[in-house]
């Protein structure tokens, strides 16, 4: 990796860091400094180039030390208007103790529904709101699949934490855009209660083999709370509550205040949400041993302040949202006409309505759920190439973890794992050999 020499501008002290990285604290007096580059540069400070290790599209750049081996992901998700597709990359040390990644974010919504019909959202993409640093700590778990003790969080300087009010005013021009579509003549000011818009990042350490681990894990995290899920751009949902509307059913019910999470702050202010819509844009891993906690550490940094995605996809995000939001204008307009229509319609034609409905969400759950079952597998199977570890499932239905080094791994007969390398001249009485997890 290469290093920029750099002067702390309080004590004069002088010292290097990593090219790329665009904020630091003085390691002599601890003053924050802010580094910036010239222009011959800026090419140097972007680091190395990801691409899909099947079709060699480009993902992204980011600095890395020099000699790490470099991986990347690309995936056609379509999970939501936010997520038309993923991208994963990650970057492991030439002896293999050392390793850090990057993936696209999630997206969840929590909603209380007003009415009796919960269509238009998959079951799958309502989540309680976690504070943020409850949903770190999930993320380092699942990651390694052991417990984690937490040791300090912070701020995480990345490209979206350098933006987060251009990030926020998205957020907040969408949110209006589809509230004026629906009701024209509200304040959207009035009904959006609270916004999230920040970066932050975990240290903590987990045991492996006997031995300890430094794991950090960073998220560029969004919420927004709203008073009115109708608001949200999704048409059979908006249909729904239309049609409750004109027959009478749905009238608005005493919500819960438990279902909300840390983020559900219109309730403290005696003010019902009705929808808290989260998640995190993209999430940052780095993992090495406890001994190497500054090294790995400044890497992580490193890799998260200078990760940047292809501009190429930048432009296909911002071009899938701009038809997600054409097509939401059309189809608002036209859910709208049909209200009008709809007084008319008798109690059988609204029957017909509410069964196509139900086949439509059918669908979208069905579709969703093949989705995450794919993106389950794929999960998978990359975090044990990080770790370097198979997955075994044992005769009493247990999950069990050996190094990819093992050729056999058996369960003896007090239900003890053991690894095995090359082969037993003999299988000792009560062994059984177990297999691979898909």
């Amino acid at each position: 990796m290469d290093v920029k020499s750099l002067n702390c501008p309080s004590c004069g002290g002088t010292f290097n860091a990593p090219f790329g990285t665009r904020s630091l604290y003085c390691p002599y007096c601890g003053t924050m400094i802010n580094i910036t580059y010239e222009p011959s540069e800026q090419k140097q400070a972007e680091g190395v180039r990801f691409t899909d290790n099947k079709t060699g599209i480009p993902l992204g750049t980011a600095v890395i030390p020099n000699g790490w081996s470099t991986s990347g992901t690309y995936a056609e998700t379509r999970i939501d208007e936010i997520t038309p597709f993923g991208t994963a990359v990650s970057s492991k040390s030439p002896d293999g103790t050392m390793a850090f990644s990057s993936r696209s974010g999630d997206h969840w919504y929590h909603f209380v529904l007003n009415g009796p019909l919960q269509l238009g959202f998959p079951r799958k993409q309502w989540k309680k709101y976690m504070d943020p640093k409850d949903y770190l700590l999930e993320l380092g778990r699942q990651l390694v699949n052991t417990a984690i003790t937490p040791v300090s969080y912070g701020p995480l300087d990345t490209q979206y934490n350098r933006n987060r009010n251009e990030e926020a005013a998205k957020l907040i021009s969408r949110f209006e855009e589809n509230a004026h579509i629906q009701l024209p003549n509200i304040s959207c000011e009035m009904r959006l209660n609270n916004i999230l818009c920040e970066s932050m990042a975990m240290i903590g350490h987990y045991q492996q083999n006997g031995t300890v681990r430094t794991i950090l894990v960073g998220a560029d995290l969004f919420g927004l709370e709203e008073y009115d899920a109708a608001v949200i751009g999704v048409l059979n949902r908006k249909m729904t509550k239309g049609l409750q509307s004109l027959i009478g059913i749905g009238k608005k019910k005493n919500s819960d205040p438990a279902m909300l999470g840390a983020f559900g702050h219109g309730w403290e202010e005696g003010d019902e949400v009705d929808l808290v819509d989260w998640g995190s844009r993209r999430v940052y891993f780095a993992t090495g041993p406890v001994e190497k906690e500054k090294e790995i550490t400044q890497y992580f940094l490193t890799f998260a302040q200078t990760w940047k995605q292809d501009p190429a996809l930048d432009q296909r995000l911002e071009q899938y949202h701009w038809q997600v939001r054409q097509q939401e204008q059309s189809q608002l307009q036209s859910v709208a006409n049909y209200a009008i229509q709809s007084q008319q319609i008798n109690a059988q034609r609204q029957r017909e309505i509410f069964r196509t409905l139900s086949e439509t969400s059918d669908i979208i759950m069905q579709g969703y759920n093949n989705r995450m079952a794919s993106q389950d597998r794929i999960s998978k199977n990359w975090t044990e190439a990080i770790l370097g570890v198979n997955s075994y499932e044992t005769t009493d239905g247990r999950t069990v973890q050996h190094s990819v080094v093992s050729d056999h791994v058996y369960q003896t007969n007090t239900g003890d794992t053991v690894g095995v390398s090359g082969t037993l001249p003999e299988v000792p009485q009560g062994w059984t050999e177990l297999q691979k997890k898909d």
